[in-house]
């Protein structure tokens, strides 16, 4: 039930949602919703070991309300791109730290 807020952009929708985490296994999962005036969304990551590292999965659905529904091919797809962005920033974030760690040794 930890609640923080977050600034949400996607396309030409700007607004300030309040979200929930609904789900946390550590080292596993977490899942979150939120909810703003404009749109409405859930996420949910999720960690799985694998052979040669890690596997992060990041996925999540937007619903925009009111007018913004107009929109919702458009939102959908921005969402999906900056998923794939913040799964690209957490891979170099994560890689960068794996080559520090491997020179302190």
């Amino acid at each position: 039930g930890t609640r923080f807020m977050e600034e949400v952009k996607i396309g030409p929708l700007h607004t300030t949602a309040t979200c929930e985490v609904i789900e946390f296994v550590p080292d596993k999962a977490m899942a979150y919703k939120a909810i703003s005036a404009s749109l409405d969304f859930e996420g949910r990551v999720r960690v799985e070991p694998v052979e040669m590292g890690t596997h992060l999965t990041l996925s999540g659905t937007a619903r925009p309300k009111g007018p913004w529904r107009l929109m919702q091919a458009i939102i959908e797809g921005e969402f999906q791109q900056i998923l794939k962005k913040e799964l690209a920033a957490i891979k170099t974030i994560l890689e960068s730290n794996k080559s520090e760690a491997v020179a302190g040794q």
